[in-house]
C-alpha cells in the first residue's frame, strides 16, 4: 500500500530537481506539472477519506442509537 508519505519523498525528491540549475527548462517545467498533479490527487484522496470517515461515524452513531432504545424497551 502506498501512504501519503512515500508520495511526499518523492514529491521532495522531484521539488529537489526543479531547483537543481543543472535541469532544463521544459523538464523542470514537466517535473513541476507532475509536482502538482501529485498534490492534488493527495489531496483528493484525504478528502475521500474523511469523508468516509464521517460516514463511518455516522452509521455508528445510528447503531448505537439504535441499540440505547432496545436497552430502554427490554
Amino acid at each position: 500500500m502506498i501512504n501519503v508519505s512515500d508520495l511526499q519523498q518523492v514529491i521532495t525528491k522531484w521539488q529537489g530537481r526543479v531547483n537543481s540549475p543543472v535541469q532544463p527548462f521544459a523538464y523542470k517545467t514537466g517535473i513541476s506539472e507532475c509536482i502538482f498533479e501529485l498534490n492534488q490527487l493527495i489531496d483528493h484522496s484525504v478528502e475521500e477519506e474523511l469523508t468516509y470517515q464521517d460516514f463511518l461515524e455516522q452509521e455508528a452513531d445510528k447503531y448505537l442509537s439504535s441499540m440505547e432504545a432496545h436497552e430502554a424497551i427490554a
